[in-house]
């Protein structure tokens, strides 16, 4: 599969994944914190 994606694409979705993944660490933390019991 890698093969088939071109340089410059992979090295846009590891950009992307990154951020991303930044992103979705942001949200978990806030929705933990939100659904943690009182």
């Amino acid at each position: 599969m890698a093969g088939f994606l071109s340089d410059e694409l992979e090295n846009y979705i590891t950009e992307h994944s990154e951020k991303t993944g930044s992103v979705e660490q942001s949200l978990r933390k806030e929705t933990l914190s939100l659904g943690s019991p009182s």
